[in-house]
């Protein structure tokens, strides 16, 4: 993936241009499986277009979600000041991460859609999701997960929840975010 993205800023004058004077590290959390390494690869490039590379970031987790293959990959850009225009992009060691269940929960919700969308129901449709974590650690994944907009069709409403707490979200967007007492 490495060389498809250096391969791509060679040719593309406007995308050399675009990152001149920058130094841009992108570490994934994980390597992406072969049938999503073009589209891994097509968000960074769009990335690299984008006015996320506006600021110096210093190993900033990728939270943008215009980019969603690059947030389920768990992705942190760094970018710095440099005498040229660099692109690196790498897998990262696999560390602990208290919010490392957000990426699983946002594909499992994909998933769920994609199998929905064949359905043939009559009535408004809904989707629970218990996501589970052995570590006990599930609040920062949820503070993540708030944070989206996300895309629910075909369901009318979406629930994410663990113990003591759900965040629930309709077509419109995040309805409530509901902690136990």
């Amino acid at each position: 993936m490495r060389t498809g993205v250096w391969d791509a800023v060679d040719s593309d004058p406007e995308l050399q241009e675009a990152i001149k004077g920058r130094f841009v590290s992108l570490n994934l959390w994980h390597c992406p499986k072969r049938s999503a390494e073009l589209r891994v690869q097509r968000e960074i490039l769009e990335l690299l277009r984008s006015d996320a590379l506006a600021a110096e970031s210093h190993g900033r987790r990728l939270v943008d979600p215009r980019f969603p293959a690059l947030v389920a990959h768990w992705a942190h850009l760094h970018v710095t000041a440099f005498d040229g225009a660099y692109v690196d992009v790498a897998a990262s060691a696999h560390s602990f991460d208290s919010r490392s269940l957000a990426p699983v929960a946002l594909k499992v919700l994909e998933r769920k859609r994609k199998k929905a969308s064949r359905y043939d129901l009559p009535a408004p449709l809904w989707l629970i999701l218990c996501v589970t974590d052995q570590r006990g650690v599930f609040g920062d994944s949820l503070d993540l997960l708030e944070r989206f907009d996300l895309a629910i069709e075909p369901y009318e409403r979406v629930v994410v929840y663990n113990e003591g707490r759900a965040i629930i979200w309709d077509r419109r967007g995040l309805v409530r975010d509901r902690r136990a007492a």
